[in-house]
């Protein structure tokens, strides 16, 4: 399974740079655009050290449990400037109140970074890691939940005052970012700080890709972000392959969870089953996804 878990990890951080980079490359002057590129690349960050964090940990456990905190620090500021921009901003911030938040994420993250008053130590034990958390550590659920709150509503007060492709551009990406974040925050957040439950922070990553599903299938079918592109094969493939993967992979891990499945016959059989649906199930969903890339 670390295997399997490792590779997501690879694969989606690819997708994310891939992602960033074509749709900062289709105009590199839009702020709406840098903040969606910059938003990829804090994700990359975040899915990265939990990566090294989990596979590769070495002898830098803390310094990388500190970078992951940086880079989540990184993803809800820039997914929260991605939703002011975007489609239109329905408000203006000020250049005053746009420097204080700038350097407020500055300074969090240098104090996340360069001390302990965020992560304090980080634990490995029974191949579970636990984090003591430091004295500041209510500054990153400050920073964390006020941006998530905003970008849970920023959109649904948008969506009134829109209409027509705008609407279902804007409903794409809410629907992503709350099937993101929730279970995200859940796994990687409340979970650990008021359970003590740091055996399913993993998960973490895997619900990131309901939003660049999402966001693909919005780029593809309703020009998000007024990206008009030919699809070829090898990218209709990898959205249809991960539009699959990810149910597998999920119901593979609950049944694992719900039943041990530690004998090999037993590991076998719960393979097979979710396989040979999956097999049967890809090529129609790679047929529908063709059928959209070819209406634009």
């Amino acid at each position: 399974m670390q295997a399997v878990y490792s590779s997501i990890y690879i694969l989606s951080s690819i997708a994310y740079v891939s992602l960033g980079l074509l749709v900062y490359a289709k105009n590199w002057r839009s702020r709406m655009n840098a903040s969606f590129f910059w938003l990829c690349l804090s994700i990359t960050g975040w899915v990265l050290t939990l990566y090294f964090f989990y596979f590769l940990p070495g002898d830098s456990l803390l310094l990388l449990g500190k970078l992951n905190f940086a880079f989540t620090e990184l993803v809800i500021f820039f997914a929260f400037y991605f939703t002011y921009w975007f489609p239109k901003r329905n408000f203006r911030l000020n250049k005053l109140t746009n420097t204080a938040l700038f350097l407020w994420l500055i300074v969090l993250s240098g104090i996340t970074i360069f001390t302990d008053f965020i992560d304090k130590n980080e634990i490995a034990h029974n191949g579970i890691v636990t984090t003591e958390y430091g004295e500041l550590y209510f500054l990153f659920i400050i920073h964390f939940f006020i941006f998530a709150l905003a970008i849970a509503i920023l959109p649904l007060s948008k969506y009134a005052k829109l209409s027509g492709l705008h609407r279902h551009q804007i409903k794409y990406f809410w629907i992503g970012a709350v099937l993101t974040l929730v279970p995200a925050s859940t796994t990687n957040i409340i979970l650990p700080l008021f359970f003590k439950r740091f055996d399913w922070q993993y998960l973490g990553p895997l619900f990131a890709l309901f939003f660049i599903g999402l966001i693909s299938y919005a780029i593809i079918a309703h020009r998000l972000m007024d990206i008009k592109i030919v699809l070829r094969r090898s990218f209709v493939f990898v959205i249809s392959f991960m539009a699959v993967l990810l149910p597998a992979f999920l119901t593979r891990l609950l049944l694992a969870k719900i039943f041990g499945l530690s004998d090999l016959p037993i590991n076998l059989l719960s393979d097979l089953v979710i396989l040979v649906p999956a097999l049967i199930i890809f090529p129609k969903i790679k047929k529908y996804f063709f059928q959209i890339a070819n209406k634009y």
